[in-house]
């Protein structure tokens, strides 16, 4: 179950529109419901507002934290190495 401290963290790094990035880690797992369909954008709510505990669930929202953080941190790795050939004069500013 997801605590209210962990629901705010956790939207702190995916934003409030998180559904679609849990949805895709439930995709890459072929995490399905018990009728074999993708989970809902509601089924997904649910357990992050911890009105339903479901852990394939909760593991892809952990998952989609552990992608956006990689992603965060190549980008921000992309920024400093762009700022640091500005300041070596390896490249020049438009």
């Amino acid at each position: 179950m997801i605590t209210d401290t962990e629901r705010e963290k956790i939207k702190e790094v995916l934003g409030s529109h998180y559904t679609s990035l849990v949805q895709d880690e439930l995709h890459k797992k072929q995490v399905r419901n018990q009728n074999g369909h993708p989970h809902s954008d509601n089924m997904v709510r649910q357990v992050m507002n911890g009105n339903r505990s479901h852990v394939d669930i909760e593991t892809a929202i952990y998952d989609a934290v552990k992608t956006a953080n990689k992603l965060q941190k190549k980008e921000l790795k992309k920024r400093r190495l762009i700022l640091e050939q500005t300041k070596t004069g390896a490249a020049t500013p438009a």
